[in-house]
Order: structure tokens, then C-alpha cells, then sequence
């Protein structure tokens, strides 16, 4: 069986169709929404408006509807709407009937933002910053074009089909990468996360990585491990594993948590600070990078999207060495979800009747809320090369 999707094929047939300059129309361009009216009927007033008569109309998005109208494939349509109709480029990325991927497939829809308004292209290839994508309307005719991967508003499959494995490599065959990190393995990096690609692992990119974190749920720190990875790579994300048998960890915990931490917190004085951690330089990645206004104790200066968290540790078993160089595995039992998380502060006093506090992103992505149920086990060594 082909790796070629069918709308794709239909695509490449077309490749060469151009406009015809002055009054007149290329009969196929024009032709193309009465074969989508004929396999589809009830799309027939949206395709019978004038506009399609002349192949001056934009037709990019006729072209990706009438490919996939002769694949078996319906367009997007929804009736007595003209801007939710597949003519229209956005009503691509907005369809049900269609899933929006994290990474590009061959085939796929490449829904654009471009002067003038959106375009609507099949993805063929990656090259360098750009995809290279053939559809209708490029330079007045059916082309392969390069397009910058920053105007991609977004990456469609029909649901209907299966959706192919990802061009990338797995995650787990992928180094970790932090800020400081460059060659090969950052420009793959960088491709994913459209905005930035010189191949180094600076500020700007460690940015993007956390922004890209926070949006997926996972643990904001701005290293590119396996989960983050898989994130990227739209693969299902690894399952973080409890100890294994015989590791036995240093510290667990199981009862209520609440919030802490960062410019909202009342609960906490302007000038309190932290019980391990007297210098932001001490863990850069917990702080916001200004002081928040009217403050200054680091409490307030905590990342309230950065997962972080307090116990009550024994130093110990626990010594501040470890806790500013380990991560804590954060479960909900009820929901058997859990996070990874870097602790920030000893707390909370042991009359609230909780046994962690946790940031606020970290209640979110757990969806959780003050008086849930967590365990907390300490350290979680995270693999890394």
C-alpha cells in the first residue's frame, strides 16, 4: 500500500494548473467545486455561488477540497456559513472532521497566515525553517512552494483516516537538551517550535521550550527530555514510573496540599523568603525574571507556572544539596495522574492538615484543588544520558 495519502496523489496530478491570464478560466479550476458539489449534494448552493466562476477568486482552498472530494474525503462545509466552508483556509484548521497534529505528516493540511489572508497547502517535506507544501493558488497555479514554519496556523488530518506515524525519530532515541546545548539535535528542536533556528540552545529557545511546556502540562523547566520530546513529536508521552522495587525513596508522603507561591500568593509576607534557597541563582528556573512589584523576598518571585513544591523534608534524609538537585513525582491517586516537580520551599506547617503545597500551575495540570489527596515521593531521578 502507497505511504502517499490519496488527496495527495490528486495534488500532484493537478501539479502545473495554472490560471488563465485576461477574462478567461482555467475549466478545470472552475470545474473543480462542480465535482465536489456532484459527489457531495448538499454542498451544492456553497458551490454554485459566481465567485467560482472565474479563477481569479482565491482557490486554494477549492483546490485541498476538490483533492479531497475525490479521495472520499468530505470538506470542511457547514451549511449557511460561507467562513466555515472549505474556501475558506481557517475552516480547515476549525473542522471536526478534522484532527489538528503537533507535527507534520506527508499529506497533511497546512493551514497558513499570509498577507492578504490565509492560505490552505498539502505538506510534502521540511526544509530548513520552511515546509514545502504543493496546493493550488501558489504563484497563480499548482506548485511546490516553500513556506516559513512561523505563518503555520495549523497541521490537519482528516479524521476519518488514520493518522501515520511522525516523520521525526522517536522520542526516546533523542538526546536530552538544555540551554547551553548546540548542534544537530537543537536545529531538531528548534524546527518544532517555529520561531527561532540558529542550532543554539540559548534564551530565547529555553523560552520557547518552557512556553511549550506549560501549554502541554508538563513540567516547566526548560530541558528537552523524553517527555517533552513526545510532546513535540506527537507521539503518546512516556509513563513516569514509581521507584523501582528495592530504590526505596528518601521521602513519601500521602494526605491534603494546597497552593503557594509566586506574585498572588497574600498568604505569604512581600519580604518572606525560602527555607533552602537564598539567591535566585541558586535555581534560576523557579523565578519569574523580574521582581514582582512591591516585593522582595523570593517567595513572591516564584514562577507560579513552574511545578514546584513544599513538604515537610527531613534534611537528613533529604539534605538542601538534594533538594536543589532532584525532582519530586506528584500523584494523584484518585486519577492516577501525576507530574514531575522541583522542590522549593519546607512546608506547610503541619497544623493546616496538609502535607505538600504545590504550585499553582501544578494544581492546574494535575486538576486538582486545595484539600485533593496527593502523594509525593522523593527523589524521582529522571533519566537523562
Amino acid at each position: 500500500m502507497s505511504d502517499v495519502p490519496p488527496w495527495l496523489n490528486v495534488m500532484r496530478s493537478l501539479t502545473g494548473t495554472k490560471e488563465v491570464a485576461g477574462a478567461g478560466a482555467n475549466p478545470v479550476i472552475i470545474g473543480m467545486t462542480t465535482e465536489i458539489a456532484r459527489r457531495f449534494p448538499d454542498m451544492e448552493d456553497y458551490c454554485d455561488q459566481r465567485a467560482w466562476d472565474t479563477d481569479e477568486t482565491p482557490w486554494c482552498g477549492v483546490a485541498g477540497g476538490y483533492c479531497m472530494a475525490l479521495s472520499g474525503i468530505r470538506p470542511p462545509f457547514k451549511s449557511g456559513s460561507d467562513t466555515d466552508c472549505f474556501g475558506w483556509a481557517r475552516s480547515w484548521a476549525d473542522d471536526p472532521n478534522y484532527t489538528v497534529l503537533k507535527t507534520p505528516r506527508l499529506g497533511c493540511v497546512v493551514v497558513l497566515s499570509r498577507s492578504g489572508g490565509g492560505h490552505v497547502t498539502f505538506y510534502e517535506s521540511t526544509s530548513g525553517s520552511n515546509y514545502m507544501c504543493r496546493g493550488g493558488n501558489q504563484s497563480n497555479a499548482v506548485t511546490l512552494a516553500a513556506f516559513p514554519k512561523s505563518n503555520v496556523v495549523a497541521l490537519c488530518w482528516p479524521s476519518a483516516e488514520p493518522i501515520p506515524e511522525p516523520i521525526e525519530p522517536p522520542a526516546d532515541a533523542l538526546p536530552v537538551l538544555r540551554k547551553g546545548d548546540s548542534g544537530p539535535a537543537v536545529v531538531k528542536l528548534q524546527e518544532l517550535l517555529p520561531k527561532w533556528i540558529d542550532g543554539d540552545f540559548g534564551s530565547t529557545t529555553e523560552a520557547l521550550v518552557k512556553e511549550f511546556q506549560r501549554s502541554q502540562g508538563l513540567a516547566i523547566d526548560g530541558v528537552v527530555g523524553e517527555q517533552t520530546w513526545a510532546a513535540l513529536l506527537d507521539e503518546e508521552p512516556p509513563v513516569v514510573p514509581l521507584p523501582p522495587a528495592g530504590e526505596l525513596p528518601k521521602f513519601v508522603a500521602t494526605g491534603k496540599c494546597s497552593w503557594f507561591g509566586g506574585p498572588d500568593d497574600k498568604g505569604v509576607k512581600p519580604d518572606e523568603g525560602l527555607a533552602f534557597i537564598y539567591e535566585v541563582d541558586q535555581a534560576p528556573h523557579l523565578f519569574l525574571p523580574e521582581q514582582p512589584p512591591y516585593t522582595s523576598g523570593l517567595a513572591r518571585r516564584l514562577d507560579p507556572d513552574v511545578f514546584y513544591i513544599a513538604c515537610r523534608w527531613d534534611y537528613k534524609e533529604t539534605p538542601r544539596d538534594m533538594l536543589l538537585n532532584e525532582m519530586a513525582l506528584v500523584r494523584v491517586p484518585e486519577t492516577d495522574e501525576s507530574m514531575l516537580a522541583f522542590p522549593a520551599d519546607w512546608g506547610p506547617n503541619e497544623k493546616t492538615g496538609r502535607i505538600a503545597d504545590l504550585s499553582p500551575g501544578l494544581m492546574d495540570a494535575l486538576d486538582i484543588d486545595t484539600d485533593d489527596v496527593v502523594e509525593v515521593i522523593f527523589p524521582y531521578k529522571e533519566e537523562r544520558p
